[in-house]
This record gives structure tokens, C-alpha cells and sequence, in this order.
């Protein structure tokens, strides 16, 4: 092998070095744009959900609680986990699945649970 071959094979496995490199750094881009788009999602709803905590503890200050309203919350939170991941479920029948079990729940463990004072 002289110079010339030897040069050649260099310049070709550096080339395809910064190919792979230049392909990893494209998907790494990519993985990391989306997850950034996840996290200001996340972001956003925490504070959603930290504003309808301080939003109860007043409530809680002032001796109220709002009717039915935890149900609502955790329904909503549920949607808005699935579009924040970018799940392809069908809510409304994971939604129904949970209150049939929590219903069966109910009836099969009654000593476990109590009822809301009004």
C-alpha cells in the first residue's frame, strides 16, 4: 500500500465517521426538541394543577369544600396527561372502566371506605 491508498481509506472512514456522527446528532436533535415540547406541556399543567390547589386550600381556609369538584379535577388532569404524552387512548372508556371498578371496589371492600360528612 502506498501514501495515496492509504490516504484514500483515511478520508473515507473520517467521511463516514462524520456521516454517522452528523446522523446521530440529527435524531439526537429531534428526541430532544420533542421531549422539550413535553416538559413546557408538563410545566403548564403543573401550574394549573397547583393553582386549583391553592384554589382549594382557600376554600378549605374558609371551611368549604366544592361539590363533586375532585371527581371533574382528576378527569381533567387524566385528558390533559393523555395529550401531553401523546397517547392515542380512548379517555372516556378508560374514564367509564375506572368508575365501574371504584363502584366495584366499593361494594366488595365496604368496610374500607366511609362517607363524606356534608
Amino acid at each position: 500500500m502506498d501514501h495515496g491508498q492509504i490516504a484514500l481509506a483515511a478520508s473515507g472512514v473520517v467521511f463516514g465517521a462524520l456521516l454517522s456522527l452528523l446522523g446521530s446528532w440529527l435524531v439526537a436533535r429531534g428526541y430532544f426538541k420533542r421531549q422539550r415540547e413535553i416538559d413546557k406541556a408538563k410545566e403548564e399543567e403543573d401550574v394549573h394543577l397547583a393553582y386549583n390547589r391553592l384554589m382549594y386550600a382557600f376554600f378549605a381556609a374558609a371551611g368549604k369544600r366544592p361539590k363533586g369538584t375532585s371527581t371533574r379535577n382528576a378527569m381533567s388532569e387524566f385528558e390533559a396527561k393523555l395529550k401531553v404524552y401523546n397517547r392515542h387512548f380512548d379517555a372516556s372508556r378508560i374514564q367509564k372502566s375506572a368508575i365501574e371498578q371504584a363502584v366495584q371496589m366499593i361494594k366488595d371492600h365496604p368496610d374500607d371506605f366511609e362517607d363524606i360528612p356534608k
